[in-house]
């Protein structure tokens, strides 16, 4: 008996309507990608022309894409950005071999509102006239690209980055940051410090946390001089709020929070609070690395064990003193830590 060829008809209909289907859901899809590069082009090109009329110099050559179906990869080759600083001739340069924005084209993912930028290849980052390679196991930055709010933060992480060559390099195990508005959060772990170091070659960790307070200041390359720039953002209200430095160096472990502004006569001043983790220990370290003066060295090995207090948790005793900076002089619970030298604002113009 003969098969009916209506079924055969029927699942071949089924099969070229399925890949009909499918053909144009590529095409979308391809249509989406196409569509996703001209955008990101376009962004990209209205920032830098921002930053140009700032007086930023950006150059690099044709942006290549690539990562189709589920990613889009948009290549910067041969970048080189210039950001002007106020007082310092030639301002901050960096530069890439390539630099790779990604932005995932899954409407269901997260990262569909944030693109991660990672240069590639050999670096180099360049203040006044000195030019230091610099390298990185990992360094990604994730940038919001269709935000929900004003302030979405900009996330960094590094791994074992590089700055410099040989003896003379800063190099850093590993480390987070995070950029929401102008609160800065950063964590850095295990850096490994230049030359002669005070404290030892090895700081195990540096954690920032702070904020701008009052007008932006304004480091543009153009413009009045640093020192008038400096003075309209003290009258501005311009204050950073310093809500955590913390820091484990050698035998150390202390962290200071306060408000910092300028004086009258543009040097730092400010006040708030410094934590010493097992004081007695940490006096000691600065009197052995010279950072104390004998006799202020003599006065803290002896008077801060006393007015340490235990710590709840069980941990080593803790000192929590008010700290002042006025005229150039840092001190604490009234004994002078140290003189700091004179910030010059006649670099410039």
């Amino acid at each position: 008996m003969m098969q009916c060829p209506a079924p055969r008809r029927r699942l071949q209909r089924w099969l070229s309507m399925t890949g009909g289907a499918v053909l144009l859901l590529l095409a979308a899809h391809a249509g989406l990608w196409w569509w996703a590069g001209n955008q990101a082009e376009q962004r990209l090109d209205r920032w830098a022309a921002a930053r140009r009329a700032e007086g930023w110099e950006i150059a690099h050559a044709a942006p290549q894409r690539a990562g189709w179906p589920l990613r889009l990869d948009l290549t910067l080759p041969q970048l080189r950005m210039v950001m002007p600083l106020a007082g310092l001739p030639g301002g901050l340069a960096w530069q890439a071999e390539q630099l790779r924005l990604r932005l995932f084209l899954t409407p269901w993912n997260a990262a569909w509102r944030e693109a991660d930028a990672e240069p590639l290849g050999a670096q180099r980052v360049q203040v006044a006239d000195q030019s230091l390679p610099l390298r990185a196991e990992q360094l990604r930055a994730s940038i919001p690209v269709r935000p929900r709010k004003p302030d979405a933060p900009v996330r960094l992480m590094l791994r074992q980055l590089r700055i410099g060559e040989g003896a003379e390099a800063l190099l850093v195990a590993q480390g987070a940051g995070r950029l929401e508005g102008r609160i800065l959060n950063l964590e850095l772990r295990d850096l490994t410090l230049p030359g002669e170091a005070p404290l030892g070659p090895v700081m195990a960790s540096l954690t920032v946390q702070a904020a701008l307070i009052g007008p932006a200041p304004d480091l543009g390359a153009a413009g009045p001089p640093p020192a008038a720039r400096a003075a309209a953002w003290r009258d501005g209200g311009g204050e950073l709020d310093l809500r955590s430095l913390f820091v484990q160096w050698g035998g150390l472990s202390a962290g200071v929070a306060g408000r910092i502004s300028l004086d009258a006569a543009l040097q730092p001043q400010g006040e708030g609070r410094l934590l010493l983790v097992n004081p007695g220990r940490g006096a000691d370290a600065l009197a052995d690395a010279g950072l104390l003066a004998p006799r202020t060295a003599l006065l803290a090995r002896g008077l801060l064990p006393l007015l340490a207090r235990p710590d709840p948790s069980g941990g080593p005793p803790r000192l929590d003193v008010p700290v002042q900076l006025r005229d150039r002089t840092l001190l604490a619970a009234g004994l002078t830590l140290l003189r700091l030298p004179v910030l010059s604002w006649s670099q410039g113009r």
